[in-house]
């Protein structure tokens, strides 16, 4: 694989790390207005969680990103162990954006799903 492929592997794994630190972001501002809609201490404790998510995704997405702006530094040893694992870290940044988008979904649900529940 060139150096010029791997550099967009890794623009693209840093724009999955990237919006998934978004969802999670969102995730905590649902959190955070459920908190204040319901005043559940819980929800406090998730928007927590949450920012700290996000503040790892964004993290990571930063690092990807510095890898791929200097990746023509770097020997052939170094490239060729970075092509090896470049597989797997794109599943997973693929795999960690489905799964906060998931959580999105189930975190928003579950205050309809408490609110249907008490009125019946």
């Amino acid at each position: 694989m060139t150096a010029s492929e791997m550099t967009t592997q890794y623009q693209a794994l840093a724009g999955f790390q990237a919006l998934t630190a978004v969802i999670w972001a969102v995730c905590a501002l649902t959190a955070f207005s459920g908190y204040r809609t319901y005043r559940r201490r819980l929800d406090l404790g998730w928007a927590v969680a949450f920012c700290l998510l996000a503040l790892t995704q964004a993290l990571d997405a930063y690092a990807s990103y510095g890898v791929a702006r200097e990746f023509h530094v770097l020997t052939a040893g170094q490239a060729g162990l970075l092509e090896l694992s470049m597989y797997y870290h794109l599943r997973s940044a693929a795999f960690a954006m489905v799964a906060a988008f998931v959580m999105l979904y189930a975190f928003r649900q579950r205050h309809t799903f408490s609110r249907t529940t008490e009125l019946t």
